[in-house]
Formats: structure tokens, C-alpha cells, sequence
């Protein structure tokens, strides 16, 4: 836990503290909801520019897809696989940006697992 006026801080001064670093390399799952897809697309541009390969969730690799970003679409959980859990088991992740709507439906997807 860390304190920040800028959650965005806080959180990153929580990894730090608990030892968890940024991957320099590999790939990255990402899952977003509708009202966060265009303002991640800058952000998730620059990580590919870095070289990051990216995974992602259907809905949100059409939005990517139509934004000139390739990814690898996979499954919701819920949905059927190849899926988030299935990436994790094989290790073909080790970072994961997952926003999720707050419905009852979803409840089983909101989780955070670290690497």
C-alpha cells in the first residue's frame, strides 16, 4: 500500500515498494471497458512501439484493430477458450490491463493476479 494524491502514483509507488517491476519484454493482455478503450489507445500504441506483443479480449481487439494495433484476440473467461486463464497457465503473459464493468454478470472476471 503507498499513499499519492494521484492514484496513478500511489499505485505505482505500491509496486515499487513490494518488488513487483514492469516486464521489459514480452506480452501483454488487455481487456477494457467501452469507456476506457479510446483513451488507452495512445498508451497502448507506445507499448507496442516498445515491442510489446499484445493479447486481447474481442471486443477490444476489434477497437485496436480498427485503430491500425494487431493483437491476438482470445476469449472473455466466461466466454469460452483460448482464454486469460489459459495464457497465464501456458506463461504467455506477464503483464495483464484489465478494466471491468461493475455488473453481477462480470463478478467471476474481476480479479487481479499478479505474475
Amino acid at each position: 500500500m503507498s499513499l499519492d494524491r494521484d492514484r496513478g502514483l500511489a499505485y505505482l509507488k505500491s509496486q515499487l515498494a513490494s518488488g513487483n517491476k514492469v516486464p521489459s519484454q514480452g506480452n501483454i493482455f488487455v481487456s477494457l471497458k467501452d469507456e476506457d478503450k479510446q483513451k488507452a489507445v495512445p498508451l497502448i500504441r507506445q507499448l507496442v512501439n516498445l515491442g510489446y506483443e499484445l493479447y486481447a479480449t474481442r471486443g477490444t481487439s476489434t477497437m485496436l484493430y480498427n485503430e491500425d494495433i494487431k493483437t491476438r484476440a482470445v476469449f472473455r473467461i466466461s466466454r469460452g477458450r483460448p482464454n486469460l486463464l489459459d495464457l497465464i497457465h501456458d506463461k504467455e503473459v506477464q503483464w495483464i490491463v484489465n478494466t471491468t464493468e461493475s455488473t453481477r454478470s462480470e463478478s467471476s472476471e474481476n480479479a487481479c493476479v499478479l505474475i
